[in-house]
């Protein structure tokens, strides 16, 4: 079956061809100027091989004529899409057989019977104006364009997308592209934090910076964590070693002072907000991919670094609990006031497609439950936002899959019934001791979403 049959029979295509409309009689050269004048005929394929290139361009018999007749409308016209070229063939060098006024032309290949097949329903879709790919509307601008340089951490962006690509293709030099990643990062967080201590927008007072230097995190926390996550996905042992211990120790040290200020609460109070925020992420991402190995790795990871904004050193993740003053000073401002007003300000900023703020909450139970068992006390401010009959699924894992006992791997102890009791016997205690008061009538929800609740 010649093409033009092709079309018309499987296309749907109205071919007009010299086989079926040039009858005895008529004019040949007549026939071939109605390619250019008929406005019915939307496409001319010309279909060009050795023969035809080599013909047209020596301007020999027909091809030469019709050669005459299409190239000076091709040369003509830049952007013409009617004349459109077909290779058959391809010479000796691969190189498309075409004419010299076709050679710079966008064509399609049929240059063997396989090329063929896989091009025939680009060539359909194009003389019925049904392209596979359509280009998309214009979108709004970036709202990043009108704000401050910094704000959006474009090298941290830049960095990330080359890591991303490494990580996936296994190319060499991985760990310096995690360390343009964390240096990246570390610069322009700076960069905002000093942005926002001259910025004359605000009001000038040092709560109103408080607020602005937590919303600025909230882009490079995104991108942090997206980095976490994925390292996560591929190797989360690994993750925790090469990307989450790196980024939480140098988080854990930075003091986000701006320049030329030898000490400032707010803005430290802001680091540590951001720190405690980004514990939690990290021990998300890793229950989001149910590394327990990785979490005991995490856990027991001794962050022994002294912190810029207090005079102490801390080890394990208990060092990033942070019980902020000044989230408390802003709370007495709002209307209505919140119970846990720095987990509030987390439920908000809770904008990461993957990780959302329910995982958030479920990594802070754990957090609770491990440093309990630990005789370590970290408070659970998110526990207020568990809705009733709610349930934790990696908790519900836990309690219902046996190989591996997660808990049990993860705390040491022989079962998941004996870390239960074991964490109910030192909560009960600590709950009648006075302690936990975040939990006001929530107590049997949270015990409930861990599944520790006895029937």
């Amino acid at each position: 079956m010649t093409i033009a049959d092709r079309l018309m029979e499987e296309g749907g295509i109205d071919v007009v061809i010299d086989d079926y409309d040039l009858k005895e009689g008529q004019d040949v050269n007549v026939f071939m100027e109605r390619l250019k004048h008929d406005e019915s005929l939307h496409f001319c394929l010309i279909l060009s091989d050795s023969a035809y290139a080599r013909k047209a361009n020596e301007r020999k018999k027909g091809v030469g004529t019709e050669a005459q007749i299409i190239s000076k409308e091709i040369y003509d016209s830049v952007d013409q899409t009617r004349f459109v070229p077909v290779v058959m063939e391809n010479d000796d060098q691969g190189k498309a057989c075409l004419p010299t006024f076709l050679q710079s032309r966008k064509f399609i290949d049929f240059s063997s019977p396989e090329k063929r097949n896989q091009n025939w329903e680009r060539l359909v879709r194009l003389l019925h104006g049904k392209p596979a790919r359509v280009k998309p509307a214009i979108g709004s601008a970036p709202t990043f364009l009108d704000e401050k340089v910094g704000f959006h951490f474009v090298a941290t962006r830049t960095a990330l997308a080359s890591l991303r690509i490494g990580l996936m293709e296994g190319k060499p030099g991985v760990a310096i592209m995690r360390d343009d990643v964390l240096d990246s990062f570390v610069r322009e967080i700076a960069e905002a934090a000093d942005s926002v201590n001259t910025d004359d927008s605000s009001n000038g007072t040092a709560i109103s910076r408080w607020e602005s230097l937590l919303k600025i995190q909230s882009p490079a926390r995104d991108l942090l964590v997206d980095w976490m996550l994925v390292e996560a996905k591929i190797d989360p042992e690994r993750a925790v070693t090469k990307c989450i211990v790196p980024l939480l120790e140098k988080v854990f040290s930075l003091p986000f002072r701006p320049e030329g200020i030898p000490s400032d609460h707010f803005a430290e109070d802001a680091m540590a907000c951001l720190a405690y925020e980004l514990a939690l992420y990290a021990v998300a991402c890793l229950i989001d991919v149910d590394g327990v190995s990785a979490l005991k790795m995490l856990i027991e990871h001794p962050f022994l670094k002294e912190r810029a904004y207090r005079d102490e050193m801390c080890a394990g993740l208990i060092g990033f609990y942070h019980y902020s003053s000044v989230a408390e000073t802003w709370n007495r401002t709002q209307k209505p006031s919140w119970i846990s007003p720095l987990s509030q300000l987390f439920k908000e900023r809770a904008t990461h497609d993957k990780i959302n703020f329910d995982k958030l909450v479920e990594a802070e139970a754990l957090l609770f439950l491990l440093n309990l068992l630990a005789d370590e006390q970290w408070y659970p401010n998110s526990a207020v936002y568990i809705e009733r009959n709610h349930a934790f699924v990696w908790f519900m894992k836990a309690k219902a899959g046996r190989t591996p006992d997660r808990l049990a791997l993860l705390t040491g102890r022989p079962t998941w019934e004996s870390v239960r009791d074991e964490f109910l016997q030192k909560l009960h205690a600590l709950q009648n001791g006075g302690g936990l008061s975040v939990f006001r009538r929530g107590y049997g929800k949270f015990l409930s979403s861990m599944g520790f609740a006895k029937s």
